[in-house]
């Protein structure tokens, strides 16, 4: 996955843009299922919310695929740190 500021234009932290896609890997091997479709801004409704709001509201509101549980309630509070951690955005 790419890190949202891969779509900027302008030069970013390598480093930064791999810790992001590991949070997105890490996400999607917990979860089943990706957390958004892309980082290109207007494209993808997840990744709005995600980008306005933060990952926790992001996790509060996103239903786990196929069912009706959130993803706050299915991932380890330590494990929510963790990926809030890779996937910030500034």
């Amino acid at each position: 996955y790419q890190a949202p500021e891969m779509h900027t234009g302008v030069a970013f932290d390598g480093a930064l843009a791999d810790s992001f896609s590991l949070g997105v890997v890490i996400y999607a091997l917990l979860m089943k299922d990706y957390p958004w479709s892309s980082t290109v801004p207007g494209v993808c409704r997840c990744f709005a919310v995600f980008s306005r709001f933060g990952f926790r509201k992001f996790v509060a509101k996103r239903n786990i695929r196929g069912g009706v549980a959130k993803v706050e309630e299915r991932m380890s509070e330590p494990m929510q740190r963790t990926l809030e951690g890779l996937l910030s955005v500034d």
